[in-house]
């Protein structure tokens, strides 16, 4: 499926500045229509409508860009039956304001290329629906265990150590809504934990048109494949909590259990710009958080600046430092 404007004909995508489709050929809102793919392409090879090349994606892929003419596509029928999301979170931050974003992450650091962030490079950023799992838990966390105060005291010659034991329990109550985890193998976990949090009260009811202008990927993982590192986050969290109620002991020995007493999942999908920068061979990364502008990401470094400036920081403190000789001779 392609979104084309009835006004003139253009590839229209979904615009996160004014959260409707947008033309950005004559700038019209919400003038989209949508032309899905034949049967006969989409169960054979999937081709672009706009210019008829092959669309050489992987399976998991449910939007992509035409590496030939741009047009972007939805992929509708990877977005059925237990593919189809939930909801969505809409992008909030448009190409320029992560271009800002990067731009303030990286700061100061003036020894990253000239080209880095250059109009040429950044033409190949994309936003990208990364999916997710969102997990909700109601679960009991049960301590049970014993506890030490030790006393000492001095008498006489004598010193003197009173030890008590006490019983210590805990019953606590918790309830996790919207734990994410990372469904895709494309993309890391760790700069995926980097990007958090996300603002879940900007969930939607899943519509294709979200995913116009964008690229997207189905889950690689299932709910049930990722449950165990979302509940990892639960328990951790639930585990600190109970930990701050046991205090002004010497020691502890004791063991925490968990009880589930209810479990939900959610298929959604989120937001992030992917911005990739080749420099020497190397690629530098940067992921940005597309609702609110959270950067995960090191720019490179071009050696032959670190020198100019060193050699320009060398001649600039000569230059001072004859000053400082000269007037101190004059005095």
């Amino acid at each position: 499926m392609i979104y084309t404007c009835a006004n003139c004909g253009g590839n229209v995508i979904f615009d996160p500045k004014s959260q409707h489709m947008k033309c950005p050929q004559c700038d019209a809102e919400d003038s989209e229509k949508a032309q899905s793919s034949s049967r006969h392409q989409e169960q054979s090879r999937l081709q672009c409508q706009a210019c008829g090349a092959p669309l050489n994606i992987k399976k998991e892929t449910t939007a992509c860009k035409c590496e030939y003419c741009g047009t972007y596509h939805v992929i509708e029928s990877r977005l059925k039956g237990e593919k189809r999301p939930h909801v969505v979170m809409p992008f909030r931050l448009t190409k320029d304001e992560v271009i800002a974003c990067i731009a303030k992450s990286v700061g100061s650091r003036t020894y990253a290329p000239d080209d880095f962030l250059s109009k040429k490079t950044i033409e190949k950023m994309e936003g990208r629906y990364v999916p997710f799992w969102l997990y909700d838990y109601d679960l009991d966390a049960v301590y049970k265990g014993v506890g030490t105060k030790v006393r000492t005291w001095r008498s006489g010659n004598y010193v003197y150590t009173e030890t008590s034991y006490y019983n210590i329990y805990r019953n606590m109550e918790f309830n996790y809504n919207k734990i994410p985890a990372d469904a895709s193998e494309a993309m890391a976990d760790d700069v995926m934990d980097l990007l958090e949090p996300f603002d879940y009260n900007d969930l939607y009811d899943f519509k294709e048109k979200y995913l116009s202008g964008f690229l997207g990927r189905s889950y690689t993982y299932t709910a049930h494949e990722m449950a165990p590192r979302a509940k990892e986050k639960a328990e951790s969290s639930a585990k600190a909590l109970v930990q701050e109620t046991i205090q002004g002991y010497s020691s502890t020995n004791g063991k925490l259990n968990f009880d589930y007493k209810a479990e939900n999942q959610n298929y959604t999908l989120l937001p992030i710009w992917i911005y990739d920068f080749k420099y020497q061979g190397k690629t530098y990364s940067f992921h940005v958080n597309g609702q609110s502008g959270q950067v995960v990401g090191i720019a490179p470094i071009d050696r032959r600046r670190v020198i100019g400036y060193s050699m320009a920081f060398t001649a600039m403190s000569a230059i001072i430092a004859a000053l400082i000789y000269c007037v101190i001779g004059v005095i």
